[in-house]
């Protein structure tokens, strides 16, 4: 006589074909617009002076680091974009916290805007398995700078790794 199993069988809870399609398939507008919308909101609030630190320049810094997530992940050059941009924010928060001033100059806000379009243009080339790479990729870096703690500036609430 045979012992008895206890094997649970289980069923899968998602079709893999299913799956596969979704993590191959582009971000849908609602989801892009997810992803783009609070940076660009929070680009205007920095335009009309509300420098809030805290929220109003993180959408900032996420959409700044996920750009070079994804320049680095699927090996595309950036040209000096991502220390541009860094080079901006560096120079507003540097001059905010010297003169108190939150207004931009001209370049700096087309800098910006650049990012902004940027962003949006690599987040419509995606698929959602890139861009999930992408969000742990920028998570895993940021926790690693932070866990350092070498070479790190810290700039008005914001923290920048030196080269």
């Amino acid at each position: 006589m045979r012992k008895a199993t206890r094997r649970t069988v289980w069923v899968p809870v998602l079709d893999p074909m299913e799956h596969a399609k979704w993590q191959a398939s582009k971000l849908s507008p609602a989801e892009w617009n997810e992803q783009v919308i609070p940076v660009q909101v929070a680009l205007d609030q920095l335009l009309i002076g509300n420098w809030n630190k805290l929220e109003g320049w993180n959408p900032i810094f996420h959409a700044l680091n996920r750009i070079e997530s994804m320049l680095k992940l699927f090996h595309r050059p950036d040209y000096g974009f991502v220390e541009q941009m860094q080079g901006v924010i560096s120079a507003a928060l540097d001059r905010e916290e010297k003169t108190g001033a939150k207004a931009f100059k001209h370049d700096e806000i087309a800098a910006l805007r650049e990012l902004v379009s940027t962003y949006g243009d690599l987040l419509r080339e995606v698929s959602h398995r890139q861009f999930k790479m992408t969000c742990a990729h920028t998570d895993a870096n940021v926790a690693r700078i932070l866990k350092a703690k070498k070479g790190i500036q810290k700039k008005a609430h914001c923290l920048m790794e030196s080269a």
